[in-house]
């Protein structure tokens, strides 16, 4: 069995082309969250958003490395119209390994799998 192995720097930069993220966006959800007004804002500042889950509370989307110049002027907003478009909460963290094993995990195909472990090595 290969297991997939590199330098730290190698699996990040791997990671951020399989996840095609860089940062993840997480926004908690109150019962009265509209959520196609948050992406539209999310998209305003930093258009190659994209989301990664929409469940019960909880709207999880992915944002670009390249676009990280956006992000300040981003989470301002959020903070500002939170009241007006129903978020309790949210916050910005670096795409994880765990991101990109998940997402390794759902490949349709073994082709889609060995595709992604192979990026990794």
């Amino acid at each position: 069995m290969n297991v997939p192995s590199g330098s730290p720097p190698h699996a990040e930069r791997a990671s951020q082309k399989l996840a095609g993220s860089g940062y993840r966006l997480t926004i908690t959800k109150d019962p009265q969250c509209n959520t196609r007004v948050i992406k539209q804002l999310v998209r305003k500042h930093v258009p190659g958003a994209e989301t990664i889950s929409n469940v019960s509370g909880e709207l999880a989307m992915s944002l670009p490395t390249e676009e990280e110049s956006k992000m300040p002027s981003l989470l301002k907003d959020l903070s500002e119209e939170k009241d007006r478009v129903g978020i309790n909460n949210f916050g910005l963290s670096v795409t994880t390994l765990e991101d990109v094993f998940l997402k390794v995990g759902a490949a349709d195909t073994d082709e889609d799998l060995e595709v992604g472990v192979m990026m990794l090595l």
